[in-house]
């Protein structure tokens, strides 16, 4: 039988830590690349997802005018669109909030 040389537990837990965060930023990744390459042109640009917690993607806006467009109108599309490509389980909500909207150059988005 061959002998196995103990772990210290910090190098264990360590890799497991690394192991769930790259899983965790995997799935966060993914739910934020789909709202992007998916959603309604109009919509993204008044939109900005910024994170993916407890199978909830939280997304900012840039005026209450949109945000309430966006959560009567347009939430339950977007969150049946999203399931049907991630997965039904991957994700129960989508949390509407007001944020500052900036393109890709920083710049603020005009409205």
């Amino acid at each position: 039988m061959k002998k196995v040389k103990p772990e210290l537990i910090k190098v264990i837990l360590n890799k497991v830590v690394n192991d769930l965060d790259n899983k965790i930023s995997f799935k966060n990744n993914q739910v934020l690349d789909v709202w992007l390459t998916e959603a309604d042109e109009r919509i993204k640009k008044h939109t900005n997802p910024v994170g993916f917690i407890n199978k909830v993607l939280i997304v900012e806006v840039d005026s209450s005018g949109w945000l309430f467009e966006i959560e009567r109108r347009y939430k339950k599309d977007i969150l049946k669109k999203l399931k049907s490509i991630i997965g039904e389980e991957e994700i129960d909500n989508i949390r509407f909030r007001m944020g500052e909207i900036k393109h890709a150059s920083g710049k603020k988005e005009d409205r």
